[in-house]
């Protein structure tokens, strides 16, 4: 509760919102006089006012959190779905192997994560990484038609190339771990559980600018 009250005195519409509603309370009590069923009456309406705007912001916030959490697979799956709507028909053929790619990632983060919950942020930067890629290709799809001249038609099927084999070794670097960790569970030694350096190499390529 702590947490959530600091929170929202940190957001920058939170002087505003208290500021407005105390001149319009302060506003009413010069024009109704100071009478106590002014101030009974102009209370409960900031106080309303005041309860809304946090309601509100808690309910945006959750949302968004709710939307960000890519180890839910019906979340994973609508941001997917919302890169593919874009893609021309005459592409699917070239998107549906990164969308395989992208949706077994994700299966393969979630088998981890249930196994090991303390890898739960590396294995959604993974996934924040899968999404991004899959909206590169998804846009580079999409500009690949405007493309006229044979040299950057080359370029532009080159970072396309750069983008899909990104996409499928992180997948395969999922699903390495993924069996590493079944492996491991069978014997009496602790698990390493570390994700692959290489997986993390890949995961901070792509999130560089």
């Amino acid at each position: 509760m702590k947490t959530f009250w600091i929170s929202c005195l940190k957001q920058p519409q939170t002087p505003l919102v208290l500021l407005g509603t105390a001149l319009g309370l302060g506003l009413l009590i010069t024009h109704s006089g100071n009478r106590p069923l002014a101030w009974f009456g102009g209370g409960a309406v900031a106080t309303v006012m005041v309860s809304s705007w946090i309601s509100g912001s808690h309910s945006s916030r959750s949302t968004a959190d709710e939307m960000s959490d890519l180890l839910n697979p019906a979340i994973f799956r609508c941001r997917i779905e919302a890169i593919q709507v874009k893609i021309a028909r005459t592409h699917q053929a070239a998107w549906q192997p990164v969308r395989y790619w992208a949706l077994q990632s994700q299966a393969c983060a979630v088998h981890i994560c249930d196994r090991d919950p303390w890898l739960q942020t590396e294995l959604l930067e993974a996934l924040h990484t899968v999404v991004d890629l899959a909206q590169k290709v998804a846009d580079g799809l999409q500009v690949k038609v405007q493309i006229q001249t044979p040299l950057y038609q080359y370029k532009i099927q080159k970072q396309l190339r750069q983008h899909c084999d990104r996409l499928q070794k992180i997948y395969a670097q999922l699903q390495q771990f993924q069996d590493h960790l079944a492996l491991t569970s069978l014997e009496t030694t602790p698990a390493d559980i570390t994700l692959p350096q290489r997986l993390q190499a890949l995961i901070h390529t792509n999130q560089s600018p």
